[in-house]
């Protein structure tokens, strides 16, 4: 995992502005380069929710290996975007721009959630409506330290 950290939040088109509290679930957005090898772990993973996104988006941002195969594997489970190589914040605005979900989950290519981890984010958004996003962490402990 390059990052461990993840980033989960209600929509806005203006920061000032509460979420539409009747648009539809979670969309999860997954900015990809060259991790063909990681990809089906991280799309399983947001995939296997509970409860599901209402979208995963993936956005090839100029990869040369395979993932468009392997995202074509996931037929109409996923939204699927390319782009030419832009970078990670420009593949999530690609995203973002499609993105129909009340709330936005960020996650990188070669990481993957957890179960729970919707319900908990979203649990957590809701209980605490003064809240803006969701920030998680991931505390790596090695033997014998």
């Amino acid at each position: 995992m390059t990052d461990p950290k993840e980033i989960f939040a209600p929509r806005s088109d203006d920061l000032g502005q509460a979420p539409d509290a009747g648009k539809p679930g979670v969309s999860v957005i997954v900015p990809v380069y060259n991790c063909a090898g990681s990809l089906p772990r991280c799309i399983e993973s947001a995939l296997s929710q509970d409860p599901a996104p209402s979208e995963v988006i993936v956005v090839n941002d100029g990869s040369t290996d395979n993932v468009r195969e392997v995202a074509a594997g996931y037929g109409n489970r996923i939204v699927y975007l390319e782009q030419a190589n832009q970078g990670q914040g420009a593949a999530r605005n690609a995203g973002l721009r499609v993105a129909s979900g009340r709330y936005v989950a960020f996650l990188d290519s070669d990481d993957y959630w957890l179960p729970g981890f919707i319900r908990a984010c979203v649990s957590f958004l809701e209980a605490h409506p003064e809240a803006i996003a969701v920030s998680t962490g991931q505390r790596i402990k090695t033997w014998g330290k």
